[in-house]
């Protein structure tokens, strides 16, 4: 209100900004995470052609392009839901990436500012686990609603059901080959192994 018409240019510019940049940042994201799956034969190999001149998951950017332009058709609603379960989603990947790195913090030789990273490690987790109980709790004013509380419950139903069924396939490859194959390289620890 204070610059007027030209504040208002300014702060839309600014805010299509910052949601076309998440959206960049999520679609790399996803399409890279589908690579590294399907590289440890979690995922089928289809997601983890590279395309032969760019180099790139062209198959998983496909994928995440036909899923992206078909969830505006499902309605306001199912957006919404897909928001509330993404909020869990990300508190729960939160809460992985702060236990994640404490575990590197403490299996690290001279780590400067050691007890400083732990001490970040924790208020995050902390952080994470209050935003998880926020989402999930009844009573909270966070509470995500029934309909998005029960397409969650489906989807972890269907995670588990895909990881029982996948495991076979990923469970007994060498950890050098998982460490190669999702990290790039051989010498960066996995920590899900152990």
């Amino acid at each position: 209100m204070a610059f007027g018409r030209f504040g208002s240019v300014v702060l839309a510019c600014a805010v299509f900004g910052a949601v076309l940049t998440g959206i960049n940042g999520f679609f790399i994201a996803a399409s890279r995470l589908l690579l590294s799956m399907s590289r440890s034969r979690i995922l089928p190999e289809w997601f983890g052609k590279i395309h032969p001149k760019y180099h790139t998951p062209y198959n998983a950017v496909l994928f995440i392009v036909i899923i992206t332009l078909l969830t505006p058709f499902a309605g306001r609603s199912a957006i919404a839901w897909t928001v509330d379960m993404s909020s869990v989603g990300t508190g729960i990947g939160y809460l992985f990436t702060c236990l994640a790195a404490r575990r590197v913090i403490n299996g690290g030789v001279n780590v400067p500012n050691k007890a400083f990273k732990l001490l970040c490690c924790a208020i995050g987790t902390i952080t994470a686990v209050l935003c998880i109980v926020l989402l999930l709790i009844p009573g909270s004013p966070a509470l995500i609603g029934g309909a998005p509380f029960a397409c969650l419950g489906i989807w972890i139903v269907l995670g588990f059901i895909f990881y029982s069924t996948s495991k076979k396939n990923w469970v007994t490859l060498p950890e050098a080959e998982v460490r190669t194959n999702i990290l790039g390289s051989k010498d960066i620890a996995v920590y899900f192994n152990s």
